[in-house]
């Protein structure tokens, strides 16, 4: 009887961690179209930082930007990078 009941228990953790593999890959596939995504990972992993820019200074041209403004948006777009993928990998556990 017990090993019956064993096998059966086992069976469940086996459904159970099919059907969260399933949902951790629907949940990544949702995040991949997400404009947040495209804007700091993207599909070559490194963002693009020209999204960022036009989300985050609307009314602004990123050539209308003196050298130590680029300089200062590199660090933020980084730093954003950085922190979108640091919550991103913590909530995939």
């Amino acid at each position: 009887m017990f090993f019956v009941a064993d096998t059966g228990m086992s069976a469940m953790v086996e459904d159970s961690n099919k059907a969260i593999a399933i949902l951790l890959e629907k949940k990544e596939e949702a995040i991949k179209k997400t404009d947040v995504w495209k804007m700091y990972v993207g599909e070559t992993g490194s963002g693009d930082k020209d999204k960022w820019y036009k989300y985050t200074h609307p009314d602004d041209y990123p050539n209308d930007d003196g050298f130590f403004a680029s300089v200062g948006n590199d660090i933020k777009f980084a730093f954003a990078k950085a922190s979108f993928n640091f919550v991103i990998l913590s909530s995939n556990g």
